[in-house]
């Protein structure tokens, strides 16, 4: 599970992540306190896979098959309780090509929704195109 938080209070913006399996987690917080003219909103946000290739000037093949689930965005809705969250559902993915290549080493498998959410399988394939789905209502 990946969480990104941001705490207009303590000029910050912390990255959490869970292992599901074993419980275990990890937290990454980037201070941004020397930064005032920080805005503290989002429009798009990237929800895929992204790799280097330090070696050549192709992307790298990718080594797991990865599901992507869940992929949900909340809002804080108790000013008195930054840790008082509510959770809505992502409503739409749109592929967003970055210009660095004109094939990616991934495809999306098993596209649908679970627990009213986005799920798609990022594995080893071809593909030219990114996803876009639109969650119906």
């Amino acid at each position: 599970m990946r969480q990104i938080r941001f705490s207009k209070s303590q000029s910050s913006i912390e990255y959490y992540l869970k292992n599901l399996n074993n419980e275990t987690d990890e937290t990454f917080i980037l201070n941004l306190s020397s930064n005032p003219s920080f805005s503290y909103q989002f429009s798009n946000c990237f929800t895929g896979v992204e790799w280097w290739n330090k070696i050549a000037n192709r992307p790298y093949p990718i080594r797991y098959d990865v599901e992507i689930s869940n992929l949900l965005y909340g809002y804080n809705d108790n000013a008195d309780d930054p840790e008082s969250v509510m959770f809505f559902p992502v409503n739409q993915l749109i592929s967003n090509k970055d210009g660095q290549s004109t094939v990616y080493p991934l495809s999306f498998d098993n596209k649908g929704t679970k627990n009213g959410c986005f799920c798609y399988n990022a594995v080893l394939g071809s593909c030219v195109n990114g996803l876009d789905i639109t969650l119906s209502d």
